[in-house]
């Protein structure tokens, strides 16, 4: 959906400027006998959090912003309506050495977007792009945009630009920023701009990493000075959402939520319980167990988290080290567990995140992560590797990486995973993360669900 947003005061030089966030294409792969899809899975396609700040903030300098974001709500009529993700063209069919693919476009039609944007007249274009396997969607909106407006300068930016601006530079983007936009002084997430809220307040409240994990790019990306914004700022873009829009569910998109606790966010947990806002929180990025304490456990239960995602990845020390730059410590996942449960939240309100699809990881190291997550009363939720550019597994996949396409580095297709027997076993695993501690491996239940043979003899059933 396309909309404008004018300033409270214009500016004499003010501009109108054009921000898009592009469709994308997801991969579903299938069994070309009975073209059933065994393990393909939608993935959530978040806010378009740097698109949104850059936009606010030229909007507080006096230019008219034009947001055209392709997975705004839409009336049931479009049969693009992205709130649903509805399949709006017909799928892509492509076939590897080992795989069946559908690719789907989800959001606004190519055709639609070209239909909107004829009607505009805008001075400057910035079009946004997170994810590096939906590269090329985001390239044909760039096409599309010098072809309707050869003069008018379109700037390409977002976290693949960031990490592979030598591919970026192949679209028709007349600039490729990296890194983060200079001198935001707001850096809230405008809701106005998109011309409808969400069912939940996205908060984007640190930046920077310390430590450099192998598979991550969060270093590359933001630096590796750990920074927060004002407690009482990110309180406040809580609250006026919170009265303004009556949403009640708060999501903090924070890879390091837990440092520096007391200065941080500790402190907006504070101001929340203070207020008494009736909130339902979560942190879908995980907490660091390492740094979970009785007091922080409180603390996240009075504030309103129903759910604990804690980021476990690999118990195996050998795999945790050597290959993910990650120590483990399970002594202290034991703890922070036992300080969570204290605090009254219930073991399989506890997500142990695992990371599967690893290369030359076995179906026995999977295998075991979830029994050890199970064990622990808690649920493992499964996590694809997904080769990302920029970081040292990437490079040092490099070899077999060159001239594959980004979109076939998608985490549904376990592309670090060669043995085809051992990916169908990993997409059923995916489908059966979510199964309680009261679940077995061993009985009638994955007697009926599981078909993989590899599964099956690893499961003796």
């Amino acid at each position: 959906m396309l909309h404008i947003t004018k300033p409270d005061v214009s500016s004499k030089d003010g501009k109108r400027i054009l921000f898009i966030n592009p469709p994308i294409e997801e991969p579903y792969t299938f069994d070309p006998k009975t073209t059933d899809a065994y393990f393909g899975r939608d993935y959530p396609y978040p806010l378009p959090i740097g698109l949104m700040q850059v936009a606010n903030h030229l909007l507080l300098e006096g230019n008219e912003i034009y947001f055209l974001d392709c997975f705004s709500t839409r009336p049931k009529q479009y049969p693009s309506s992205t709130k649903r993700m509805t399949d709006s063209e017909e799928p892509i069919l492509e076939q590897t050495d080992s795989l069946h693919v559908r690719y789907f476009h989800k959001g606004l039609r190519f055709e639609e977007i070209r239909r909107l944007l004829k009607t505009l007249l805008v001075d400057k274009i910035f079009v946004g792009c997170t994810f590096t396997y939906h590269n090329e969607p985001a390239h044909r909106v760039i096409e599309i945009c010098k072809e309707l407006f050869p003069a008018v300068p379109v700037t390409f930016g977002g976290i693949y630009p960031t990490l592979a601006p030598e591919m970026a530079a192949t679209s028709q983007a007349d600039h490729i920023f990296t890194g983060a936009y200079p001198n935001l002084t707001d850096r809230s997430l405008n809701y106005d701009l998109l011309g409808w809220a969400p069912s939940f307040i996205l908060i984007k409240g640190t930046s920077g990493c310390p430590f450099e994990c192998a598979y991550c790019a969060v270093h590359k990306l933001e630096g590796r000075t750990f920074c927060f914004r004002p407690p009482e700022d990110v309180f406040e873009e809580i609250r006026s959402k919170h009265e303004k829009y009556g949403i009640t569910r708060v999501a903090f998109w924070d890879s390091n939520i837990l440092m520096r606790y007391d200065e941080y966010f500790g402190r907006v947990l504070h101001l929340i319980r203070e207020a008494k806002l009736p909130l339902t929180c979560s942190a879908p990025e995980g907490f660091d167990y390492r740094l979970m304490t009785p007091e922080i456990a409180r603390d996240l239960k009075a504030a309103g988290f129903s759910t604990i995602e804690l980021a476990l990845e690999n118990s195996d020390d050998t795999v945790a080290i050597e290959q993910l730059n990650r120590a483990t410590n399970m002594v202290r996942l034991k703890e922070a567990i036992q300080d969570l449960v204290a605090a009254g939240f219930v073991p399989h309100q506890i997500h142990l995140f695992i990371i599967v699809g690893l290369p030359d990881q076995t179906l026995e190291n999977i295998l075991l992560n979830i029994r050890y997550a199970w064990a622990l009363g808690c649920n493992a939720t499964l996590f694809p590797f997904t080769p990302i550019p920029g970081t040292k597994m990437y490079e040092d996949l490099r070899s077999r990486l060159d001239g594959i396409p980004y979109k076939q580095l998608h985490p549904t297709l376990d592309s670090c995973v060669d043995d085809p027997a051992l990916r169908e076993a990993i997409g059923e695993l995916k489908g059966l993360d979510q199964l309680s501690r009261n679940g077995r491996f061993q009985g009638d239940h994955f007697k009926e669900v599981i078909h993989s043979p590899a599964l099956r003899a690893a499961l003796s059933v």
